[in-house]
């Protein structure tokens, strides 16, 4: 795990946006340059350095600000233009470099020396099978940008690398693990050595961001009595050990605040009270989503970020399928995921992406 992510801060934060990022190798497409601008997001916001604004949902805060504005309700409830907190700095990324998945030369070499050792065994013992081990190797760099939104002047500029070997159906790669949701934001290359590289590069980017912020750009402390609208809720992993919610055959959604909720929950995933973590509900909640039952093994459903709104707060939710051409286990599947979020003080609004 990197470092700028791994020592605890506490200090004044910097305004920033993460804008999506581009594909300059017309091989990533939209798909992973929408997954690597959300992980990035995520991990940055995990730093504690930042107060990170969403700029997809910037549009819907402008027209509820127009409409407030229109005279139509009441001036006491209606959201004040000129409120919206602004980014400071603006973070671009475009994918320079991406190889999923390249067969190289090392790994021509390893197939074919253990396919011709695997010959030679198979000529003394019949039963023996006959095969090859190789690896492919994953390969993305990136440019990043980061930008002063209100002159334009381009801060820092950083170029970025990740790489990941995948040894036969395994993969191997030096990267640190639970600092982004990366199975859900990465779609079809989950499980993959592209996920693993797509991890290094990211590390590397948050290191390089962190590092080349001015100082002068942390200035923001957090007294406000209020969650501005547009501004990301922090969200942590919760697992539950031994848990199979094969009683939920439906997609859903669910918001945890009690004992009594959360009883029930435990009792969906046939587990113990005793067995299982306990939470100051005062202080916080659980969001669970379900997938509901599946035919085959492979689905994912995962958390992929909280956005605070004026009327509630909006979590969004991304399932995604198991891609083409991998091989499934035929066997019912209960997806789900669980997060814990501060309690927010106002509804919870589920966004199925």
């Amino acid at each position: 795990m990197g470092e700028a992510v791994a020592l605890p801060y506490n200090g004044p934060k910097a305004r920033l946006a993460v804008a999506k990022f581009i594909d300059k190798t017309s091989k990533a497409g939209p798909v992973l340059g929408t997954g690597m601008s959300d992980m990035l997001v995520t991990a940055l916001f995990r730093t504690n350095r930042y107060i990170l604004l969403d700029r997809e949902d910037l549009n819907d805060v402008v027209n509820e600000q127009d409409f407030a504005a229109s005279g139509r309700i009441s001036e006491k409830t209606a959201t004040k233009i000129g409120e919206l907190e602004g980014a400071e700095l603006l973070v671009f990324g475009a994918i320079t470099a991406f190889e999923p998945d390249h067969l190289g030369v090392g790994g021509l070499f390893v197939g074919a020396l253990t396919l011709g050792a695997s010959i030679a065994i198979a000529a003394k013992n019949k039963d023996a099978p006959i095969g090859a081990l190789t690896y492919k190797d994953s390969y993305i760099a990136m440019d990043i940008k980061i930008v002063d939104a209100a002159t334009g002047r381009v801060v820092a500029v950083t170029t970025v690398e990740g790489a990941a070997e995948q040894w036969g159906g395994g993969i191997v790669g030096a990267v640190g693990g639970g600092w982004s949701r990366t199975p859900v934001a990465l779609g079809g290359f989950v499980g993959t050595s592209v996920e693993q590289a797509v991890e290094a590069c990211l590390e590397a980017a948050v290191m390089d961001i962190v590092k080349n912020t001015p100082s002068e750009y942390y200035r923001v402390k957090e007294t406000l009595d209020f969650t501005p609208a547009g501004l990301m809720a922090r969200i942590y992993p919760v697992s539950l050990a031994g848990a199979t919610p094969s009683g939920i055959k439906e997609r859903e959604g669910r918001v945890i605040n009690s004992q009594e909720k959360y009883e029930r929950l435990l009792s969906d995933f046939g587990l113990t009270e005793a067995a299982s973590p306990k939470f100051d509900w005062e202080k916080i909640s659980l969001i669970a989503v379900f997938s509901g039952e599946k035919p085959v093994k492979g689905y994912m459903i995962g958390v992929e970020k909280a956005i605070h709104k004026k009327d509630a707060l909006e979590v969004y939710i991304r399932e995604v399928s198991p891609p083409e051409g991998i091989e499934t286990v035929e066997e019912p599947d209960f997806p789900y995921d669980i997060v814990k979020i501060d309690n927010p003080g106002k509804p919870v609004r589920f966004v199925w992406e």
